[in-house]
């Protein structure tokens, strides 16, 4: 980069002017001009790898939250909402007081959202369900959702400071109009933290015994999260348990809601690595990419 000067007007900075050399550009250079400051030239895998992929969600018992003992092992799940797992009979049985009526109200659900894609799919109109965020969030972008909910609870400042046990995390997504089944086509517009008072706002659907559950989640590490496009009424709330909360008192990441918002939307780490391997054009001397800091 050359000849990198800031324009003000009427004393605050508008912009900035400055060449970009290609030959001097590493294949899968990208340029970021944040505001108030030069432009730096990073790497695809900078944006793209910069969250470790961990693969699908380990769920764990939703009574004694103990995850199971390997990655590859799952816990079983209760048989009637197929959602809710536990390590045990005895687990189950000592939390059905608290799962009955969220079971009820899913079972529910599952079969009113039936009847209502049904009612959609004969007046021709798309249906956008929450269990497409469910599964963006448990199969696709677990990593990243665990990364950014991390850092917008502020969970690196320890349990005593944390924002966990007060708020949640609320992911701010967008279905594909045309495409609306299709979990790659979700987009994360932001991530922000909410008071966990905003759950009735919301009409989540959310009971008192289920709220109960996320209160005790979060008393042990645990994170509530709130997925939803608002243009189209959709809410999913999950609680999720990172993998060690004991360890996560740690440097947060200045530039993480950049990482996050990058990964999400790039189709995953599968896509980005095709993306880092394909042969880029040519960009003219002044080229760049501008995006907010």
């Amino acid at each position: 980069m050359n000849n990198y000067q800031p324009i003000f007007v009427n004393g605050q900075q508008m912009g900035s002017s400055f060449t970009l050399d290609p030959s001097n550009m590493r294949k899968g250079s990208i340029t970021i001009v944040p505001n108030g400051g030069p432009p730096r030239v990073m790497q695809q895998e900078d944006f793209f790898f910069h969250i470790p992929e961990k693969g699908s969600l380990v769920r764990p018992c939703a009574n004694c939250f103990k995850a199971p003992p390997t990655p590859s092992e799952t816990f079983k799940a209760c048989a009637r909402c197929k959602v809710t797992h536990y390590c045990s009979v005895e687990c189950q049985k000592a939390n059905w007081k608290v799962h009955k009526p969220t079971c009820n109200n899913r079972v529910a659900g599952f079969e009113q959202m039936k009847r209502e894609e049904e009612e959609a799919t004969k007046a021709g109109k798309p249906y956008f369900s929450q269990l497409v965020l469910q599964k963006w969030y448990r199969d696709k972008m677990n990593h990243v959702v665990e990364y950014a909910a991390f850092h917008a609870l502020e969970v690196y400042k320890g349990p005593h400071n944390a924002l966990n046990k007060t708020h949640f995390c609320l992911f701010d997504m967008q279905f594909d109009e045309t495409r609306p089944k299709d979990v790659d086509a979700l987009k994360l517009l932001d991530v922000v933290p909410a008071p966990l008072s905003m759950l009735d706002r919301l009409n989540t659907n959310t009971s008192g015994d289920a709220f109960a559950m996320f209160k005790k989640g979060t008393q042990q590490g645990g994170m509530v999260l709130v997925f939803m496009d608002s243009s189209k009424k959709v809410i999913h709330v999950e609680a999720h348990m990172p993998d060690d909360p004991a360890a996560w008192k740690k440097t947060p990441d200045a530039k993480w809601k950049m990482h996050v918002l990058m990964q999400a939307n790039s189709g995953g780490n599968k896509m980005a690595a095709a993306m880092a391997h394909s042969e880029p054009a040519a960009p003219p001397p002044t080229s760049a990419m501008i995006m907010k800091d």
